[in-house]
């Protein structure tokens, strides 16, 4: 029952790598949900047991990423 401030939340340790943000989707209308040049989500994902890079051989990404 207590509420917590996003910063307050991060402090106590839990999801710190998150990021309280517009993703800046590709195009949300149109039911795309990549992420648009300049998305904060970009690279800031973290890496899972032998599944250290995306698609594209970058950095994970957070959220919805298009297949290619």
């Amino acid at each position: 029952g207590v509420q917590r401030s996003w910063s307050g939340w991060q402090q106590l340790g839990y999801d710190a790598g998150g990021v309280n943000a517009d993703p800046r989707f590709a195009d949300l209308a149109g039911r795309d949900l990549g992420l648009a040049a300049g998305s904060p989500a970009i690279d800031r994902g973290i890496a899972l047991p032998g599944i250290t890079t995306d698609f594209d051989g970058t950095a994970p990404e957070i959220g919805a990423v298009a297949a290619p």
